[in-house]
């Protein structure tokens, strides 16, 4: 078995909360019928309610599934810093 990566789509959640993020994951795996048991990567921006070391949405998903490492998307986060940059000197 080899790991993969997919986009599951876009799906709407009750609000930012680190906790409702985890409710919507969990329902999203549930009925893709993807085990969370076999969950071994969570890759999420800087967002707090996303990365939150206690509250954040991959902590309370590693309670779940403590095999789960966080790889924080550094590429969206630099795009980010240099978008806020650039309008800073604008």
């Amino acid at each position: 078995m080899f790991p993969s990566e997919a986009f599951l789509g876009f799906y709407e959640a009750e609000s930012t909360t680190g906790e409702s993020l985890r409710r919507t994951l969990l329902d999203v795996l549930r009925r893709l019928q993807l085990p969370v048991e076999k969950l071994r990567g969570q890759t999420f921006d800087g967002a707090a309610h996303m990365s939150g070391a206690y509250n954040g949405a991959q902590a309370l998903m590693k309670e779940v599934q403590p095999l789960a490492i966080l790889s924080i998307a550094v590429h969206i986060v630099l795009i980010l810093s240099l978008k806020q940059r650039v309008q800073l000197h604008n």
